[in-house]
Formats: structure tokens, C-alpha cells, sequence
């Protein structure tokens, strides 16, 4: 495959100001606030005439807080002036947001950095990603992404100096495990909690991205081979190559989150954005190593389609090659702005499919047909994150987990599920 146009984006594709098909009014306005991509200016001009018309402004509120939007919310309405008008209560609320999240995360920053020097001074390599690093190396700003826990990876081998370390620094390990629970924790999970009383900090660290029963041979060893120096904030750390963070982040906010959030699509689109030398054929490549391909092209599809985030035509294309990465974006769409974040209807997701498909010139299933009700429920019963939660399972009884699903639902959801189909 060759890969010209890293920067192309799907702008030019984009219908009139209603690209987001069915949705409501204030969710196109957390959409046009975080759109990155060429169309800046139109998505402005689409904020405007969104205020003109009016708003429910409970409901703004509402779905910024549940997408950890509101910093942003704010920050693109002061950009425009919009801000005028926006009641005073949830402009205070908004702009509490916004200065709350940038002091908060220049601690936790400060925090992190401190933590990776004292480790090293260990002999511990720790790496800091997501929040405060992304906040400031990709979003460029503090104040503009929120999150509430910092976290570290470390190598597994050191994982009991820095456990150590860290109680002596005053931090709480949230799970009371003895030695041998330890020792089975390190082997079914991926992460450790920490809290500090008196600072307030909520801290997680690492030892792989997701755990081995989700990991399916998502592996960290080469990745550390390929970490890269940052200077920031006065300080020397490593980080991921871009290529790997978006691996990371399209792993941990996709396979882990199922995109739930639009804070999660919006630091892939960000990195999009911020990174027009992004090599694709070596993420490509990288992800196929690790059996994620499908779960890069979901996480650049969706950030095309709503944040207009710019990507070759040819990993569009690969992308709408799959079905089941247009079949998923319409439950991510569905879900994403809905109180308790619960399955769109058949009807919804299949107008968020055909929306997609007019975007990118594609050919789509009649509604009703065989085809669409087949990728509709292929779907919905596609077992997540909360499924292998709930119920762990070895890895040779792994496609249980396809009889759990519906059986989860149906428990779940009961009369609600049948009017949904």
C-alpha cells in the first residue's frame, strides 16, 4: 500500500453544517468544540448559528460532564465569543471547568515529573503518558484536557521497588493483597492504584496496557526498546514515539473504553492533528504485529467522521474495507451522548451508518435489510471490556464470552433490548 497525502483530510467530503445525522443540537455543539481539522472555521460558524437557535443548556452541561468536555466547551466558546451567550450559571460552571482542570493538572504534572526522577534516582525507568503529558504535549494547553489520576509504566521486574518507594512517599495502595494475591494480580491485571491523603493524588501504575485475559499478545517489550527523550517542564523524561501512542491510546480508550467518551476520540483526533509527519504504514504495520489493526482503523475512522481529523485517503479506505469498523462507529455514536451510555436503537445506529457512508462516497445496507440487521446485532453482542470484567474466563474458553454477551444484555436491559432491535 502506498501511503501519499499523510495530511489529506476528509473536509471536503463533509455535507452541510448537520454532519453528525440525528444528533441533537447539544451534542453538535461538544462536536464543532472539538473539531481539529481544516473545517475550524465552519464548525465555528456552525457554534453560532447553534446559539442562535437555542440550546437546552442543562443538557450541554450534562453531556460536557459525562464526556469530560466541559474545559474545552468553555475554552471554544471564550475563543468566539459565544460565550456572551451562554447563561451565567453554566458559563461559571464551564469556566469552573476550566481554570479547576489547568491547576489540578499543574500538579499532577509537577507530581509526575517528580515521581519519574525520584524512580530513576532508584534505578526504576518509569514513563508517563496520558494525562498531564498529553495535556501538554498534544493538546498543548492544561487546562483543556481533564482526567483525575496520573499514570506510569513501569517493567514488571519493577514493580516491587516501586511499590515500595511509593509507600514510603506517604501513597495508599488501593488493593490489600498479600504476597501470593500479588503475585496473581501481576499475572490477571495490568495496573496497581495508589492514592495520597494529604495530595489529593490518584495515581496508577503499569505494567502492561490492558490485562492478559483482554491483551491478546499486546505485548510492552518493544515498545520499550523505542521509547523516545521529551524535555518538558524543565525536565528530562521518555515517552512514546507518536506511532506507538496512538497504538496506546487507540488500545486503552477503544478495546478498554469502546470510545464512550468523546475526550477519548478527541486525543487520537488531537494527535492527529498535531502530527502530520505521523508515519502511517509503520502504525499500520505495528498494529498488525499485535492483532490491532482493526482497532487503529475504528479510532481514525470515528475521529475523521466527527472531529474531522486529517488521515490518508488510503487508510480511509482501508477502513471502510471493514464493515464492522462502520458497524461499530454507529454504536460508538450512538452511545457516546446518551444518558448512562446504554445501546443506541436499530433505527439510530442505522442512520449514523448511512450518514458515515454518504460522507465517504460509500455504498451502505438498505435500512431493514438482512445485511443491516445482521452488522447491527454483529455489534451489539461483540463482547467489550465489561464483559471479560464481569466474568473471567482462561484464554482457551475465551469465545464463551459470545454466550455471556447476550445473556448480559438480556439480564441487563430485559424488555428494553427487544424495542432497541
Amino acid at each position: 500500500m502506498r501511503f501519499g497525502s499523510r495530511g489529506a483530510t476528509v473536509a471536503g467530503l463533509i455535507p452541510s453544517a448537520d454532519l453528525p445525522a440525528g444528533l441533537r443540537p447539544e451534542a453538535e455543539l461538544l462536536l464543532a468544540a472539538a473539531t481539529v481539522g481544516e473545517v475550524r472555521g465552519r464548525s465555528e460558524d456552525r457554534i453560532e448559528r447553534l446559539l442562535r437557535e437555542g440550546l437546552d443548556w442543562g443538557e450541554v452541561r450534562r453531556m460536557a460532564h459525562q464526556n469530560r468536555m466541559g474545559a474545552l466547551l468553555y475554552e471554544s466558546l471564550r475563543r468566539q465569543e459565544g460565550i456572551r451567550q451562554a447563561p451565567p450559571a453554566i458559563l461559571t460552571s464551564l469556566e469552573r471547568d476550566y481554570r479547576g482542570t489547568k491547576i489540578r493538572n499543574l500538579r499532577l504534572l509537577r507530581e509526575s515529573l517528580d515521581l519519574v526522577s525520584s524512580l530513576r534516582e532508584r534505578g526504576v525507568e518509569a514513563v508517563p503518558y496520558k494525562g498531564p503529558i498529553l495535556a501538554t504535549t498534544v493538546y498543548e494547553d492544561l487546562g483543556l484536557r481533564q482526567f483525575k489520576d496520573v499514570d506510569l509504566l513501569v517493567r514488571p521486574e519493577d514493580l516491587a521497588a516501586t511499590r515500595s518507594f511509593l509507600l514510603e512517599r506517604g501513597y495508599r495502595a488501593l488493593e490489600d493483597l498479600d504476597d501470593v494475591r500479588v503475585r496473581e494480580f501481576l499475572e490477571d491485571d495490568c495496573e496497581f492504584h495508589f492514592e495520597h491523603p494529604e495530595e489529593k493524588v490518584l495515581l496508577e501504575i503499569h505494567w502492561q496496557i490492558l490485562p492478559r485475559r483482554h491483551g491478546f499478545g499486546f505485548v510492552l517489550a518493544d515498545y520499550w526498546k523505542r521509547l523516545v527523550p521529551l524535555r518538558i517542564a524543565g525536565a528530562d523524561i521518555k515517552t512514546f514515539p507518536d506511532e506507538d501512542l496512538l497504538l496506546v491510546l487507540s488500545v486503552h480508550h477503544g478495546e478498554k473504553h469502546r470510545w464512550r467518551r468523546l475526550r477519548w476520540l478527541g486525543d487520537v483526533a488531537r494527535l492527529l492533528a498535531a502530527r502530520p509527519s505521523l508515519d502511517w504504514r509503520l502504525v499500520l504495520e505495528r498494529a498488525r504485529e499485535v492483532g490491532r489493526e482493526r482497532t487503529i482503523l475504528q479510532g481514525a475512522y470515528l475521529a475523521a467522521v466527527l472531529l474531522d481529523a486529517p488521515i490518508p485517503p488510503e487508510v480511509r479506505d482501508q477502513a471502510l474495507a471493514d464493515p464492522k469498523v462502520a458497524s461499530e462507529a454507529g454504536l460508538v455514536r450512538g452511545r457516546m451522548f446518551r444518558e448512562g451510555e446504554g445501546l443506541p436503537r436499530y433505527t439510530e445506529w442505522h442512520r449514523y451508518v448511512e450518514a458515515d457512508a454518504q460522507l465517504f462516497r460509500a455504498r451502505g445496507a438498505r435500512p431493514g435489510s438482512r445485511a443491516s440487521l445482521l452488522r447491527y446485532l454483529g455489534a451489539v453482542l461483540r463482547p467489550d471490556w465489561s464483559d471479560r470484567q464481569a466474568l473471567a474466563l482462561p484464554a482457551g474458553l475465551s469465545f464463551l464470552y459470545y454466550l455471556y454477551r447476550p445473556a448480559r444484555l438480556i439480564r441487563r436491559h430485559r424488555a428494553a433490548l427487544l424495542k432497541r432491535l
